[in-house]
C-alpha cells in the first residue's frame, strides 16, 4: 500500500512487536559488551557509544510503529487508517509515544502511563568531580531525557558530530527541546562527549521506558507481555 512504512506489520498480538524489538536490540546489547570498561583513551572503541545510541533508537522507532499499529488494530481500525496514522509519524521520542498511547487508553491507563514504572530506571548522572554516577530520575525527567537523546541521534545521523570524541554539539532547532548536551559529559571549552555510560543510559531509557508504556497499554486492553528476551543493558 502506498504510504505504508517499511517494515510495517499488522496484528492483534502484542507479543509479536515485543519479540521483534528484543531481536533488534541484540545489536546494541552486543556492542555494549564490547565497550571497554577501564579508564583511558578507548581508541577506535569510542565509536561504539554512538553506534549503541543509533541502533537502540532505531529499534525503538520500529517497535513504536508496530506497537501503535497493534493498538489501533485492536480498536477496530482498518489497514488504510492504521497505515496513515503510523506512516505520518516520524522519529517518535519515548515522551511523544507515551503521550500518544495515553490518548488511546482508558483514564486509568493514561494515569498509569503518567505515573511511570514501579521499578525506577537507573541512568548515569554527572557528579561534581566530572564522573558519572548511577542514579534515579523522576519519570518526567526520564521522558525529557528521551527527547535529548533523540537530539543526539539527529546530530549523529546528519553528520554534525562524530560522537566518538569531545566536540561542540549544536543546539536544538526547535523551541522547548532539551539540548543534546544535557545528557552528555561536559568537557573543556564548552564541548561535550558521548561515552559508554551515556550510551547505556540512552539504552535503558528507550528500552525500560518502552516496556513500562507497553505493559500499561496491554493490560488496559486485557493482555499481558513476556519481556524475558529483552536485553538488560546492565
Amino acid at each position: 500500500m502506498a504510504g505504508t512504512p517499511e517494515g510495517f506489520s499488522l496484528g492483534s498480538d502484542f507479543q509479536d512487536p515485543v519479540q521483534k524489538f528484543a531481536a533488534a536490540l541484540g545489536t546494541p546489547s552486543r556492542l555494549l559488551k564490547l565497550a571497554p570498561k577501564s579508564a583511558g583513551n578507548p581508541g577506535n572503541a569510542a565509536a561504539l557509544s554512538p553506534a549503541i545510541v543509533l541502533t537502540t533508537i532505531a529499534a525503538f522507532e520500529g517497535f513504536a510503529e508496530d506497537f501503535l499499529a497493534t493498538v489501533l488494530a485492536r480498536e477496530g481500525n482498518g489497514l488504510a487508517q492504521i497505515a496513515r496514522e503510523v506512516g505520518n509519524w516520524n522519529n517518535p521520542t519515548l515522551e511523544e509515544w507515551v503521550k500518544r498511547l495515553g490518548k488511546l487508553t482508558s483514564p486509568a491507563g493514561a494515569e498509569a502511563l503518567d505515573a511511570g514504572p514501579s521499578k525506577e530506571i537507573t541512568v548515569y548522572r554527572q557528579t561534581q568531580n566530572g564522573n558519572w554516577s548511577p542514579g534515579r530520575k523522576a519519570w518526567s525527567k526520564i521522558l525529557r531525557d528521551s527527547v535529548a537523546w533523540m537530539e543526539v541521534r539527529h546530530l549523529l545521523t546528519h553528520g554534525l558530530v562524530s560522537g566518538w570524541r569531545a566536540e561542540s554539539w549544536p543546539p536544538p532547532l526547535k523551541k522547548n527541546v532539551p539540548p543534546a548536551t544535557s545528557v552528555l559529559r561536559p568537557k573543556d571549552s564548552g564541548k561535550a562527549s558521548l561515552d559508554r555510560s551515556g550510551a547505556k543510559s540512552c539504552a535503558r531509557i528507550y528500552t525500560l521506558g518502552a516496556q513500562h508504556a507497553a505493559d500499561v497499554v496491554a493490560q488496559d486492553l486485557g493482555s499481558a507481555i513476556n519481556w524475558s528476551d529483552l536485553p538488560s543493558f546492565d
